[in-house]
């Protein structure tokens, strides 16, 4: 069982606040004895960004810019990653982005519901010999099974992510006999779940693992006088309890 600390952008930009946030999910890691990881997203944003939107009002855009951080900066904080016991991930948004994971010795890559049929990064992806990980919201079965047959025929190790692409995602909108689907479709490879139900409600964790999937992903962050999350990530107090569920 793998579990997956979603940072993403929750690091707001700064060192500091990653590695608070690092420090507090691997005390739980080593409390709960639990196979954990950190992951974190890569964008070139000189690049990622269309020139006419790199100022404009649009969230994401805004989001990106005012979370930015620097080559060096992700390495500080993928080496605090393993300096503190855990497993450092990375989501790729841009092929720009992939040089970084040879760079950083980086041994999973987690591929976002967004990139699930851009075929030019997981061409490119296809071809490093790293644990791929891939989340499937509003992807096709015929989609999956060309992603599928990438793949295989490359010879990789991956694994598909059962996802709902809303956020926070509501308990009557998880479609979880999506998993069934999945582990009937994709019999001999992993199937996980990479979930964004609200913390404020009942964890459907405990349900997917009781189902088959063997790797879980939620975001994650911790919250401070001048930082809030937002409403689908966990507070350590509250990821602790989706562990305990789970067990």
């Amino acid at each position: 069982m793998l579990y997956i600390f979603e940072m993403a952008n929750n690091h707001q930009g700064s060192v500091e606040h990653a590695k608070l946030i690092i420090d507090k999910f691997s005390n739980i890691a080593k409390q709960k004895n639990i196979n954990a990881a950190v992951k974190l997203q890569f964008r070139q944003l000189d690049t990622f960004i269309h020139d006419e939107f790199k100022n404009s009002d649009l969230k994401f855009v805004k989001r990106f810019n005012s979370t930015r951080l620097s080559r060096d900066q992700f390495y500080e904080i993928v080496r605090y990653i393993k300096d503190s016991g855990l497993t450092p991930i990375a989501t790729p948004f841009d092929n720009e982005s992939l040089s970084w994971f040879e760079e950083f010795d980086i041994p999973i890559i987690k591929i976002a519901s967004c990139s699930i049929d851009d075929y030019p990064l997981l061409n490119e992806v296809s071809k490093i010999n790293k644990k791929i990980i891939l989340s499937t919201a509003g992807a096709s079965m015929d989609t999956l099974i060309k992603v599928y047959s990438l793949m295989k025929k490359s010879g990789r190790d991956f694994a598909f992510m059962h996802c709902v692409g809303e956020y926070p995602t509501p308990t009557e909108n998880s479609n979880l006999s999506r998993i069934n689907e999945l582990k009937k479709q994709f019999s001999d490879i992993e199937i996980g779940f990479s979930t964004h139900e609200s913390p404020l409600v009942d964890s459907l964790a405990p349900v997917a693992v009781a189902m088959g999937c063997t790797i879980l992903e939620k975001h994650v962050g911790v919250a401070t006088d001048n930082i809030s999350l937002n409403a689908y990530s966990n507070t350590p107090e509250q990821m602790s309890k989706v562990i305990d569920s789970v067990k």
